[in-house]
């Protein structure tokens, strides 16, 4: 019989089984109750009957918000490959630096968006395995690029290709990120799959290309977005490099010093963990950034007061 891990099967790997299971609904239940159990009326004692409606929209509220909070991208702390590439300075800063987030619950909910049509997409190339019957992808395989000043630098890729050499990452965007699609990645996920790369070749594994697919929130498949280039390690190598001197700087002046003078820019700031609009930028809090200097001045020219 062959394992989870049988190479020649190409059935779900275990590093997929363990970080994305897909369990029907009706086979998630308390451990103690049988199924035959669960179709029995409740004890009074479990009974809210009385409680209105608006207690159970909180009661919903609360589930999804703690399975976000609890979700391991949620709880990860260490830099990884989506992020190392921000061309925002004072981003990557707060990040080397484990600054606790303050615009969470703007970007959360995209974000289990994301996650879910990530775990969708890895059960259908697990499947693809299976009906090759071989593993020509490598699903959410974990690598390592390298050190930032001691910290490893890694993540687990979306596909590897054993066929074609190639990585390719799942994105989920909005209507404006795939308008953004449409003109090109931007840095930071160039960078990403640049780091995976940089990961597989550590891992002896060929990388002749990457590959950007985004898949609309909203429509339909005729709107995905391809993207492909050849595989660049420099550009890997480079960003290690950009956030390595950054940590060794602010071992030296100070994480809050080093924020202060770190330059900003656009980078889908509203979305940023530490974007506080309120924030003045002549009275820089710790930990909360009014946004990059384009996105201040815009804020600035819808206040301002019409000339008479």
């Amino acid at each position: 019989m062959h394992t989870p891990e049988s190479p020649n099967m190409g059935v779900i790997p275990s590093e997929l089984s363990d970080r994305h299971a897909s369990v029907p609904c009706m086979a998630i239940q308390a451990q103690h109750e049988t199924h035959a159990q669960m179709l029995e009326p409740l004890a009074p004692h479990h009974l809210s009957l009385d409680s209105p409606a608006t207690a159970w929209h909180a009661e919903i509220r609360e589930v999804v918000e703690n399975a976000i909070r609890t979700a391991d991208r949620s709880m990860q702390s260490e830099i990884g490959a989506s992020e190392i590439g921000t061309p925002c300075t004072r981003k990557l800063v707060f990040k080397l630096g484990n600054v606790p987030v303050v615009n969470q619950e703007r970007a959360e909910w995209y974000i289990a968006l994301g996650t879910a049509a990530h775990e969708w997409l890895a059960t259908v190339f697990a499947m693809e395995n299976m009906r090759l019957g071989f593993t020509r992808y490598l699903i959410e395989h974990q690598v390592v690029a390298g050190e930032i000043d001691g910290i490893e630098l890694g993540g687990h890729l979306d596909i590897y290709d054993r066929v074609r050499h190639s990585i390719t990452d799942w994105k989920n965007p909005g209507d404006r990120g795939m308008r953004r699609a449409r003109q090109g990645p931007d840095a930071t996920y160039k960078t990403q799959v640049m780091v995976y790369g940089l990961g597989c070749e550590n891992a002896g594994l060929p990388v002749r290309e990457v590959n950007i697919v985004s898949f609309p929130r909203l429509g339909t498949l005729r709107s995905i977005n391809y993207w492909h280039a050849p595989y660049d390690r420099n550009v890997a190598v480079e960003a290690i490099s950009r956030a390595s001197i950054l940590r060794k700087r602010a071992k030296q002046i100070g994480y809050a010093e080093l924020a202060a003078i770190a330059e900003t820019q656009s980078d889908y700031c509203e979305y940023c963990p530490w974007f506080d609009p309120a924030t003045r930028t002549h009275e820089l809090v710790y930990g909360r950034c009014p946004g990059s200097q384009e996105m201040i001045t815009e804020r600035e020219l819808v206040h301002v007061p019409p000339k008479f």
